[in-house]
């Protein structure tokens, strides 16, 4: 069962404010329960699986947006959305623990020009536990080059700031955009066997053809 509630306000100046609760009941799940032990020899992971059924949980949620328009050139978003996890079994929070408790992110965009933006963004997410990987805690893999990795079963929360750069072309029947992640080159991971973000940059493009009729 799920529901939510959302409230808009127009505050006038060009401002916005979007308030929301969220509701998620689960009822009748099955999960898959993993004790994954680490291979150092191979850089692998083994493990057995038992499921499980009649897993249960009930989450309660909430979110806030602003949005301000400062001019025609300059607007700006802030959200926060938070979950608090009710009545569960011990399956259910487990798995909803790989997830992040609290986002919050701030976004501003400056169009100088027409057809041209530049956006700075910088988002934050709260620490996740992944219970399946507490038995490999502390294991090391040799990557590429020497270098090691460390696995490890609690993934602490991160600030995270990008630039992106986007061009219109064609009547803005085209893109072009290059985004900077992770300007502070501070590492962070989603998952405990997952890349680690560091500094990188992505450059796309990207063509609106319309739509198309079978008439």
């Amino acid at each position: 069962m799920t529901g939510d509630l959302l409230w808009e306000y127009d505050l006038g100046h060009d401002l916005r404010l979007e308030t929301g609760l969220k509701y998620r009941q689960f009822e009748g799940l099955v999960f898959g329960q993993r004790g994954y032990r680490f291979q150092p020899e191979s850089c692998t992971f083994r493990s057995l699986i038992m499921l499980l059924d009649g897993q249960s949980g009930r989450l309660l949620g909430g979110s806030v947006t602003l949005s301000h328009r400062l001019s025609k050139r300059i607007w700006y978003r802030v959200f926060y959305e938070g979950w608090k996890i009710g009545n569960d079994t011990h399956l259910f929070r487990e798995a909803w623990d790989r997830i992040p408790d609290h986002r919050a992110g701030y976004r501003i965009t400056y169009a100088p020009v027409r057809n041209f933006s530049i956006r700075g963004m910088m988002k934050y997410q709260s620490a996740t536990h992944w219970a399946d990987f507490e038995l490999v805690e502390g294991g090391i893999c040799a990557g590429p080059a020497g270098a090691e990795k460390t696995f490890r079963s609690d993934l602490p929360g991160f600030v995270s700031l990008d630039l992106q750069f986007k061009k219109w072309f064609r009547r803005r029947r085209m893109t072009v955009s290059l985004l900077f992640r992770n300007l502070t080159d501070n590492p962070y991971q989603y998952h405990p066997v997952g890349n680690d973000y560091s500094l990188s940059f992505y450059l796309t493009m990207t063509l609106f053809l319309g739509t198309f009729s079978n008439k």
